[in-house]
């Protein structure tokens, strides 16, 4: 796996369609995402072999999107 092959949490998690960039960081400064069972840390990067987990759900690594309500 390439340096370049990484990309932002937060711009993960909105690729997502769960929220947007701004959102995402704050779910992830609230602890209320998981990268590998750890976690996750503002600003940190992920690539396809990442595990996330926003509010206890797992974010698909594949092609598709997976859309979930926070509330």
């Amino acid at each position: 796996m390439n340096k370049e092959d990484k990309i932002r949490l937060n711009k993960f998690i909105s690729d997502k369609g769960i929220c947007s960039r701004r959102e995402a960081d704050k779910l992830i400064q609230d602890g209320r995402v998981l990268v590998n069972g750890a976690a996750a840390i503002t600003g940190m990067k992920v690539d396809l072999e990442d595990t996330v987990s926003v509010n206890g759900k797992t974010l698909s690594s594949g092609g598709g999107e997976n859309i979930y309500s926070l509330k």
